[in-house]
Parts: structure tokens; C-alpha cells; sequence
């Protein structure tokens, strides 16, 4: 239902014209730049997401309308300052990348070898934040580019009659237990990328024993297709005292200072 409102409602503004005697002015109106990026690129190439030709005026509408989804949720400069954020640049064979971070984290090597950066900020035994990338290329994630990955996923996961997120829980690590899904975002757009952004409480059963072990974790998850590889993003906080609230804005700047080059 929501996608069928949201084409009716698309279709009605795209269809109207501006009243003569208002001050609006259709000519002055400026498109964010990623969408300007994706006007240049369906008119040039006439492909679309997966690299099928597009065969009609129509079918560009189509991928017009669908890309008018997506919100840019670049985080501004002063918003980086605020937070006192600092850039760290990261690497994967060719592709360079950078995201901004709190001062006090500090850098750490991961065991895992699909871990390209790992950050951490721990106080006392029981709370802390973490950030870290990984990569993973599949036979799914070479077959897309970043926003036609975005909505593979979509048609494939969201379900709008399930309002627990149920679904999602079942294809989640089983690691994760007491899973609260918080929000699930398929259209995003950061520095000019499609991602995908997941946030959820959760436990993690691998703490057992540990300082940590029944510790809430808040996890933002973002992710994003480069060159046909999949990398994901995940903002933690460790602790019972903290709760999406007080974090969303922080979390959400450093989220939204992704760049791939």
C-alpha cells in the first residue's frame, strides 16, 4: 500500500503545474546533487540500476520516480565540528574511502580479515563504542551497482504488513539474541552513494563470560555496494545507560560522513 501511494503521489506533483500567480518557479528549482548525478547518468547511458537497456521514455520515468526516493543524508561540516569529529581514511584494493570519528577513538587491529578498519572507545568494564568495516563480494553484490543493490534488497526483505520486523530477525546472526528492530532504510544517499541503513538493540551471546555479557548494544548498520563488493558499517554502543535517543543525532553525522572514492 505505502508504495502504491507513494507512485499516486509522485505521479500527481510531476503532473501539475505551478500556479501563475504564485511566487513559485519551476525553472529556479534545484535538484539535489545526486539526483542531478543520476539524471546524467540514465540520459547518457540509457541502462538502468542492473545495466539493462532501457528500452522506452516510460521506462526512464520509471527510474526517475523510483530514484526520487532516496534522501541525502550527507552530514554537514558543521555538524562534524560540532561533534568534534576528525577524518580517518581507509583502503580496499583500489577503492579509498574515509568516515569522521570521535577524537578519543583509537585504532585496533581486527582478526578477521574481512575487517578493513576497526575503531573503539571503552570506559570502565561495561560500556564503549565501536565502529568498524568489513567487506564481503558475493555472487549477488557483482551483479549490482550501489543503488540497485539498495533495491534488490527493498523487494526483497521489506514487507510492509510486518510492523515487528519479524522478517529481518530470522536472516540476522544468531549470535544476536533480543533483536529490537528500530528502523530499516533502503533509500539513502551519502556523498553522492546509495545505502542502506539498519538500526536495532540486541545482545550479543558471545560475551558470555565477559564484562559485557546481557550489555545492550545499539548498532547502526549501514551499508553500500562499491565495484561490486558489499561494505558495512557499524556504529555500536556498549551499555544500559544510553539508549537510541540519546545517540541518533551523533551516530547519524557519523554515518552520514561515509565517502567512497
Amino acid at each position: 500500500m505505502r508504495i502504491i501511494l507513494l507512485f499516486i503521489t509522485l505521479y500527481t506533483c510531476l503532473s501539475c503545474e505551478p500556479n501563475s500567480n504564485s511566487n513559485y518557479n519551476i525553472e529556479k528549482q534545484t535538484k539535489p546533487s545526486h539526483i542531478n548525478k543520476e539524471l546524467e547518468y540514465l540520459e547518457g547511458s540509457k541502462t538502468n540500476n542492473e545495466g539493462d537497456v532501457i528500452k522506452s521514455t516510460s521506462d526512464l520515468e520509471v527510474q526517475l520516480k523510483s530514484y526520487l526516493k532516496y534522501k541525502d543524508v550527507t552530514s554537514k561540516k558543521s555538524d562534524l565540528d560540532f561533534y568534534n569529529l576528525v577524518k580517518v581514511d581507509f583502503q580496499d584494493n583500489g577503492l579509498k574511502g574515509s568516515i569522521h570519528l570521535p577524537i578519543s577513538f583509537k585504532k585496533y587491529q581486527s582478526k578477521n580479515e574481512n575487517t578493513i578498519l576497526y575503531y573503539s572507545d571503552f570506559f570502565g568494564g561495561d560500556s564503549g563504542y565501536e565502529v568498524d568495516i568489513s567487506r564481503l563480494k558475493s555472487r549477488n553484490t557483482i551483479k549490482f551497482n550501489d543503488r540497485g543493490y539498495m533495491e534488490f534488497m527493498f523487494n526483497n526483505l521489506e514487507k510492509e504488513e510486518d510492523k515487528n520486523f519479524e522478517f529481518l530477525k530470522q536472516i540476522l546472526p544468531p549470535t544476536m539474541k533480543e533483536v529490537k528492530v528500530v528502523d530499516l532504510d533502503f533509500f539513502r544517499v551519502i556523498n553522492d552513494n546509495h545505502f542502506m541503513r539498519r538500526v536495532l538493540y540486541y545482545k550479543d551471546s558471545r560475551l558470555s563470560g565477559t564484562s559485557l555479557e546481557d550489555v545492550t548494544v545499539l548498532n547502526f548498520h549501514f551499508v553500500t555496494v562499491q565495484n561490486g563488493t558489499k561494505y558495512q558499517f557499524n556504529i555500536n554502543y556498549y551499555g544500559n545507560n544510553k539508549s537510541y535517543s540519546d545517540l541518533v543525532n551523533l551516530f547519524s553525522v557519523i554515518g552520514g560522513s561515509i565517502k567512497m572514492e
